[in-house]
């Protein structure tokens, strides 16, 4: 944890010319090449963003950002010192990392799966739609009427994902997970 940054308006002036506009520092920003200031810095909310090349932070990260400093060396650079943690809390803050990490991970691995079983619902309901134009006779019929049931699910699921309801989406989620994999109504299906 960081205490006592330095005021950003000392830190960054110290570094490139601003100008006050207003309530507003601006500057001609120092990580890209421009003619037009870009650069803001806001003494009130101790940051800095660039409309130009959308660079944003606070005192620290701007001296980071500069001057190519790690976290570190960039508390060094300014005279902070960091305040330390206390075994306890180390080991609290890694463990929020780590389960910060995991729900990421998880969130990749669910968004993977709605996108590719909407995209696979979608394939199974245009394939049976070509399908029952292929049905001529009533032994056709009687031979592909379970598809007509599957595709009531099919079309319920598709709801449920274009919906916003994400409780209903794990739900289905985990109702069907990775156990409806490689579904097609291929050629032998059609004859």
């Amino acid at each position: 944890m960081v205490e006592n940054k330095p005021d950003i308006v000392s830190v960054i002036g110290s570094e490139i010319t601003l100008t006050k506009k207003g309530s507003r520092y601006y500057a001609l920003c120092p990580y890209h090449s421009e003619k037009t200031p870009s650069f803001i810095v806001n003494s009130d909310k101790q940051t800095f963003h660039c409309f130009g090349c959308l660079a944003h932070g606070d005192s620290i990260h701007f001296i980071q950002k500069l001057h190519n400093l790690s976290f570190p060396e960039a508390l060094s650079y300014l005279g902070i010192e960091q305040k330390k943690l206390s075994p306890r809390k180390y080991r609290e803050v890694q463990k929020q990392k780590e389960i910060k990490s995991i729900k990421k991970e998880l969130g990749e691995i669910y968004r993977e799966w709605e996108k590719d079983f909407y995209t696979e619902l979608c394939e199974l309901c245009r394939e049976f739609d070509l399908l029952k134009l292929a049905i001529k006779t009533e032994a056709d019929l009687d031979r592909y009427a379970w598809l007509y049931l599957l595709q009531t699910d099919w079309k319920f699921w598709l709801e449920i994902l274009r919906g916003e309801n994400d409780k209903l989406k794990y739900g289905l989620y985990r109702k069907i997970g990775n156990n409806f994999e490689g579904h097609t109504l291929g050629d032998n299906e059609w004859k």
